[in-house]
């Protein structure tokens, strides 16, 4: 359930910590877009597993940032962020709604780096928030594996394992399923309140492993939850088989 409780995994609306400034962005898409290599573009949705706990009266906020090493042909190669996930409250087992866009290049040594940190204000700057662990591998690795898990590194001890799937964007389909949902008479999971009702959406994969698709908004203090609706497309909902019974559906 999204249902709150002492435990909950509680999804923050959007603020400072969860968005890029859109400059920086234009930079990183101009300088992978000047190759003249066969590309496709990829989503990638991720997971983390077993994060180490840095909070004292509660559980972990994470956040993952993603990084490409560009400019290694011309010697001039640095670190450039391509997307953050949201931030979720409370949990050490986080699936993040957020998917990164990357133009995937067929020719070319593309390496990945996945931070995660837990945040625990509105700063932007990686180094107001602690980190929790890293993974760097090549992009191809990604696309090969549907997921990749690999453990977390940086820190003594074990820092977890994230998971990483990779979806091809079909520029073509423009197919959207579109969600009108509501629940009803959900479970009291608050002490002192009504509960923070969210509802996630889950593709069921062919080896019966689930992907996020959609997370909702939390509805506030709320037994009865109308939430508003939302699209997805058909491609990354049930690989374009309208006859698939692959979806699930968790409030």
């Amino acid at each position: 359930m999204g249902n709150s409780s002492s435990n909950r995994i509680k999804v923050q609306p959007p603020d400072l910590v969860s968005k890029k400034l859109e400059s920086d962005r234009r930079m990183f898409n101009a300088l992978e877009a000047s190759s003249s290599t066969p590309s496709v573009v990829l989503l990638l949705t991720l997971r983390a597993s077993r994060l180490r706990d840095k909070d004292v009266f509660s559980k972990s906020d994470p956040m993952c940032v993603v990084s490409q090493f560009v400019g290694r042909l011309t010697g001039n190669g640095q670190w450039k962020e391509c997307g953050r996930t949201e931030r979720l409250q409370n949990t050490l087992n986080p699936e993040w709604a957020t998917q990164i866009r990357i133009e995937y290049f067929f020719e070319e040594k593309q390496t990945m780096k996945f931070e995660v940190y837990d945040i625990d204000s509105k700063s932007t700057e990686l180094s107001a928030h602690d980190f929790l662990g890293r993974m760097e591998c090549d992009l191809a690795e990604i696309v090969s594996s549907r997921p990749l898990v690999r453990p977390l590194s940086g820190l003594k001890g074990n820092c977890g394992e994230i998971t990483i799937w990779s979806e091809e964007v079909d520029e073509g389909s423009k197919e959207n399923v579109l969600f009108n949902l509501s629940a009803r008479k959900l479970d009291k999971k608050d002490f002192f309140g009504k509960s923070d009702p969210f509802l996630n959406i889950y593709r069921v994969n062919d080896d019966g492993s689930r992907l996020l698709v959609h997370r909702t908004e939390a509805i506030m203090r709320e037994l009865n939850p109308t939430w508003k609706p939302f699209e997805v497309n058909v491609k990354m909902l049930c690989f374009g088989d309208r006859s698939r019974d692959s979806i699930r559906a968790r409030n």
